[in-house]
């Protein structure tokens, strides 16, 4: 995935996790993104912002989400389940 400084960015990370439950809410949090200027928004699993000039970089990101309904033993998002990639930050060209 590639963000560019100055620039919104947005990526849509729930289509990342199969879920069979669909009335089960899903809650997702991310590491790696300090430093990037970027957040993940727990509810929707959407990572957003506009990253800067200071952020420009490489950095390894790991989506998490979390099936908060403990009653579904058998969904394979149960309890959690992660996805990683790699976010480049790159200079925007002028």
């Amino acid at each position: 995935q590639t963000a560019t400084d100055d620039a919104a960015f947005n990526l849509a990370t729930a289509s990342f996790f199969s879920h069979t439950e669909i009335e089960d809410a899903l809650t997702y949090s991310a590491t790696g993104l300090a430093g990037t200027g970027l957040s993940i928004d727990a509810t929707t699993g959407v990572i957003s912002g506009t990253p800067d000039d200071p952020n420009i970089g490489h950095y390894n990101v790991v989506v998490t989400a979390t099936n908060t309904d403990p009653n579904n033993a058998s969904d394979p998002l149960h309890s959690a389940s992660s996805n990683s990639f790699t976010l480049n930050v790159v200079d925007q060209t002028e």
